[in-house]
């Protein structure tokens, strides 16, 4: 295992690389590297071409069974098919990415198109029903898996149920016989006063940037 050889990716077509630059409003020397990354995870248990659940955790040092990293994994996926493709994968980092100098220049039709993708792709890890609905006790459940995985700030269940609330009045949450929940508009409304909320799900891609050998550091393009 130890000697075993790392096979360089295939150079993408410059046709490729404007296409996915358009769609991700990453610049193009950004995706190279980051399909080298993507090659490379891909390739760290099945190669075949895309990542699976298992080879995204270990590039992020994850338990299969957290589920943070489950509901991160299901974000990038976004045609549901178990697996992330390339696309899927420069499209979740593009819209996480907090470095400018890495995106094409922005005017304000492409922020709001960023935004747009910031907002589809997150409603997905809340949304554990898969229903366009983003539930307090779902909400709860997840931020209370996220403090507990990054042990970064003690907050009890009941603290946590007590934010939800609060947050879920301001925005006028709907009810059903699942309980209360925010929909895809007043999830979006509530994002839009709180874009900092987006801060958790950051992407690194200076990593990427500085490092040639990027395999060896995998794990630091994530926050999570």
């Amino acid at each position: 295992m130890g000697n075993r050889q790392i096979q360089e990716p295939p150079k993408l077509r410059r046709s490729e690389l404007e296409e996915f630059s358009k769609q991700s409003l990453l610049l193009p020397t950004v995706i190279e590297k980051l399909y080298v990354h993507f090659y490379r995870i891909s390739r760290s248990k099945t190669e075949d071409g895309v990542i699976d659940l298992s080879e995204f955790c270990l590039t992020i040092k994850k338990s299969e069974t957290s589920m943070i990293s489950e509901r991160i994994f299901h974000m990038f996926d976004s045609n549901s098919d178990g697996v992330i493709n390339f696309r899927e994968f420069i499209t979740g980092i593009s819209a996480f990415s907090d470095n400018q100098d890495l995106l094409v220049k922005e005017n304000i039709r492409m922020a709001t198109i960023r935004m747009k993708e910031k907002i589809d792709l997150s409603m997905r890890i809340f949304d554990l029903k898969n229903s366009n609905k983003i539930y307090e006790k779902d909400l709860v459940k997840i931020l209370s898996s996220l403090m507990e995985e990054r042990n970064f700030l003690k907050l009890s269940k009941k603290q946590i149920k007590k934010i939800v609330k609060n947050s879920l009045s301001t925005e006028k949450a709907l009810e059903d016989e699942n309980g209360k929940y925010w929909d895809h508009q007043s999830y979006s409304q509530m994002v839009m006063k709180n874009p900092q909320i987006f801060k958790w799900l950051s992407v690194d891609l200076e990593t990427i940037k500085r490092e040639n050998k990027i395999h060896r550091n995998a794990h630091k393009c994530f926050s999570i």
